[in-house]
């Protein structure tokens, strides 16, 4: 009887429990950049929840909005290839095509996407590319992503300084990097 007494009991609480509600989200980061052209901001967050959730992506809202976790309209990507526009969002994201685990280095690097899908969101076309994990881990080190404390524009180039590689196992640090701006030539100019 009192195995029994209990085992409801444990049920009962963890219905309660789910009975709550959402999980309560701790922001730890939160980026936002307007959409040129349109009342749209697109939001990059990560954050965590109850019994160790993570909640990590892209997000559109309107401006008039005030920024919410809503994982049912989340981007299908995690990095951002192109600025965003008004007319779509370019975005990227990566699986196995054979090149995980023991067969990382079995595999030929394939460095083009493997497949496209377009979707829309809050009216906005979102194109995500998806590449193959090894191709694209190998092409021009893309899975670094640098944290830098300042930077320095002048009128063809720009700056960083003090950056930390956060994605890499044994990430680096450089005093200084120097982009190069260029010009987009359109319609044959």
């Amino acid at each position: 009887m009192k195995t029994r007494f209990f085992a409801l009991s444990i049920l009962v609480l963890s219905a309660y429990s789910c009975m709550k509600g959402l999980p309560e989200w701790t922001v730890d980061e939160l980026y936002f950049q307007k959409i040129e052209g349109t009342s749209k901001v697109l939001y990059k967050y990560d954050a965590w929840g109850g019994r160790d959730s993570n909640a990590n992506g892209f997000i559109i809202l309107d401006s008039t909005d005030n920024f919410k976790i809503d994982l049912s309209k989340e981007l299908p990507f995690y990095i951002l290839s192109e600025i965003p526009k008004s007319s779509n969002i370019e975005g990227i994201i990566h699986d196995c095509y054979d090149s995980c685990g023991e067969s990382y280095y079995k595999t030929n690097p394939i460095y083009r996407p493997m497949k496209t899908e377009n979707s829309i969101n809050n009216g906005i076309n979102v194109i995500t590319r998806t590449f193959q994990y090894r191709g694209y881990s190998e092409k021009d080190h893309a899975l670094e992503r640098y944290v830098f404390e300042r930077f320095n524009e002048t009128s063809d180039s720009l700056f960083f300084y003090n950056l930390n590689d956060v994605e890499s196992l044994n990430g680096i640090h450089l005093n200084e990097l120097k982009v190069k701006k260029r010009r987009s030539l359109s319609n044959g100019k």
